[in-house]
């Protein structure tokens, strides 16, 4: 939460990997902490002794520098510490926090053993925190002890949530009579030579316990065992059909006018202004089959989670394993499957909330803000932001197209719209032949 950066030097074994965006264990103080590398520099005006980075948290950069760049605005133009947006551009999995813990070293065990110091056998075990070493002794007393080299203090990180799913995948790497023994061994064996590699879960719903037997064979060379990540799955009870629909004239209009914009290239933006049920997902889902064959990717906001369900099964109906969710409902473990998938790139949708819009999209191409005009897309605590508004900005940055959504259009969007800075693209029909209800206006002074 601090409103400046800080020099550190790069050991030689990071001056290799070390870049922007990346996640680092530093001293900060009597502590070590995460920082963000935000610059790579040959030369710094810090006078002093600069402390070294003590470790890289990740084999690769949290963020990109497009993504970088937009914190940056970010930070600058809401007056919020840079440090508060990169960590809420992260998953909750992604937070470490430092604990340091108490450990007797070999001359208080030997004090321990010899009983020369009785309250260190209040603090014997595999470790307290610093905070429970103080409740069982008195501070004076640890700092005592710790002048006199009986007690250390070891510094650990700790992640704030569930991390990496690995699941064992089993296969026959040499089959031989003669190592096998008893009829299960035989039988596990045969059944993974008629199958190939099955993970151990799916064994398990064919051999009762097998794992005893999976050791045995693992250790006589018979069974090849490789742990290998699994992604948890978001699962959606709501159906929506697969194939598109036929667009009406204005929907048609209206995609030729984004479509050319995507052919361009270069930053666009759209108000799509369309009336409810007039077909504006439909245009969205369109426009994205374009992106998808330009070999780009596009992220699809929303202003409540509530409507995230909806979305993803509509999406996932028409593009499969390409979307990825992102909101604040998904459990620690699934929001960091989500973000690893899209920070891989083998995910090339993003449908979420507005914490999405700090998701790691390599190759934007289309933003797509959905009801535009909720007040939801801003963020009401620290760090603040708004959301439909950093799309335009994101957008820019990657010269991609925004096509901002609504049929009751916010007042900035149609200001822009008239200052000519938006492009307004019409959708006045619904697209089913349901009729648009009657509009009254009451005068609530005579009613």
């Amino acid at each position: 939460s601090l409103r400046q950066e800080f020099d550190y030097r790069v050991p030689d074994p990071f001056a290799d990997l070390i870049q922007p965006g990346f996640r680092v264990l530093v001293p900060f103080g009597p502590r070590l902490t995460t920082g963000y590398v935000t610059a790579v520099a040959d030369e710094t005006d810090y006078q002093g002794k600069l402390k070294a980075i003590a470790d890289l948290l990740d084999a690769a950069p949290a963020f990109n520098a497009e993504l970088l760049e937009l914190l940056r605005f970010a930070a600058d133009y809401y007056r919020v510490p840079l440090g508060e947006l990169m960590r809420k551009a992260l998953p909750p999995s992604m937070h470490a926090s430092e604990k340091t813990r108490i450990h007797l070293t070999d001359a208080g065990k030997e004090a321990l053993a010899a009983g020369t110091h009785p309250d260190l056998q209040r603090l014997a075990g595999r470790g307290l925190t610093l905070r429970r070493a103080r409740e069982l002794c008195a501070p004076a007393i640890l700092s005592q002890y710790e002048e006199e080299g009986l007690l250390e203090r070891r510094q650990t990180v700790q992640h704030g949530g569930p991390g990496e799913v690995l699941e064992k995948r089993l296969k026959v790497a040499r089959y031989d009579p003669a190592l096998i023994t008893g009829p299960k061994q035989h039988e596990l064996v045969a059944f993974l030579m008629q199958n190939g590699t099955v993970t151990l879960s799916e064994l398990k719903l064919h051999f009762k316990q097998p794992e005893r037997l999976v050791k045995l064979l693992a250790e006589r060379g018979v069974l090849e065992v490789e742990k290998v990540r699994v992604f948890r799955t978001i699962e959606s009870s709501m159906t929506a059909p697969a194939t598109p629909n036929q667009l009406n004239p204005d929907q048609v209009a209206a995609l030729t006018q984004i479509v050319a914009a995507l052919d361009g290239g270069e930053f666009h933006s759209f108000l799509l202004n369309g009336v409810t049920g007039s077909g504006k997902t439909e245009v969205y889902m369109h426009a994205i089959v374009k992106v998808l064959e330009m070999g780009r990717q596009a992220l699809v906001l929303v202003p409540e989670i509530a409507l995230t369900p909806q979305l993803m099964s509509t999406f996932r109906g028409r593009f499969g394993d390409q979307v990825a969710i992102l909101h604040s409902a998904l459990s620690p473990g699934e929001r960091y499957d989500q973000w690893c998938q899209v920070a891989a790139g083998t995910r090339s949708i993003v449908v979420g909330a507005r914490s999405a819009i700090f998701c790691p999209l390599n190759r934007l191409g289309l933003v797509v803000v959905d009801e535009e005009h909720e007040p939801s897309f801003k963020q009401d605590e620290r760090p603040f932001y708004n959301a439909r508004d950093l799309a335009l900005v994101r957008g820019r940055q990657a010269g991609a197209t925004v096509v901002l959504g609504s049929a009751t259009p916010s007042l900035e969007s149609h200001f822009n719209v008239v200052n000519g800075k938006f492009q307004e693209l019409l959708l006045p029909r619904r697209a089913t032949p349901r009729p648009l209800p009657d509009v009254v206006i009451v005068d609530l002074k005579e009613a």
